[in-house]
């Protein structure tokens, strides 16, 4: 699981597949979802992808990059594509995540959330 997590990071959330996942940790398919699953109690895909959704957050959060900027730097095709992933595994709109996670300004009432 780390193994995976640091090829995500260290792609910048790039597309990933169980498959090239398996063949670049040296193991069969069967054997790298045997170890994430018994590591993390989820299938490997479902673990690449809420690692992804976690590096899509940081973007959101930590960056100016627009959506279009972000989709692109994470390799989706279309910002469409990465707004639908993204509602998947975190059940929020990257718009609606982004304001959410804002402070307020100096001064500003904090809004409640």
């Amino acid at each position: 699981a780390n193994s995976l997590r640091r090829m995500l990071r260290a792609s910048g959330g790039q597309p990933l597949n169980v498959l090239t996942a398996a063949k670049k940790c040296l193991l069969s398919r069967n054997q790298l979802c045997n170890l994430v699953k018994k590591h993390t109690g989820m299938s490997a895909k479902e673990f690449i992808d809420q690692e992804r959704g976690l590096i899509a957050l940081q973007y959101l959060k930590f960056s100016e990059m627009n959506i279009a900027e972000i989709s692109d730097r994470m390799g989706f095709p279309t910002s469409g594509h990465f707004c639908k992933f993204f509602r998947r595994v975190s059940g929020r709109t990257p718009g609606s995540c982004r304001e959410w996670e804002k402070l307020p300004a100096p001064g500003e009432k904090e809004k409640y959330r």
